[in-house]
């Protein structure tokens, strides 16, 4: 994925990243693109089977409204 066009005006969705991979690497990959997106500053719906992804992401969560 290319995030060099991807800005505060983007929106973003993405649906079920990483899935057909192990658990381990699906979430390594979900984990590293959500980060990616969150620094856009980008509106971005995620949806993901990963509920260790919510967690992380609360973490770093710049949204006023996080939905895990």
């Amino acid at each position: 994925m290319n995030f060099r066009n991807i800005n505060k005006n983007s929106l973003a969705i993405i649906d079920e990243l990483g899935r057909g991979t192990s658990t381990r690497d699906g979430l390594a990959i979900a984990l590293s693109i959500a980060e990616a997106l969150v620094d856009s500053r980008a509106l971005v719906w995620f949806a993901t089977h990963f509920r260790e992804l919510g967690m992380c992401i609360v973490k770093l969560a710049v949204y006023p409204l996080l939905t895990i």
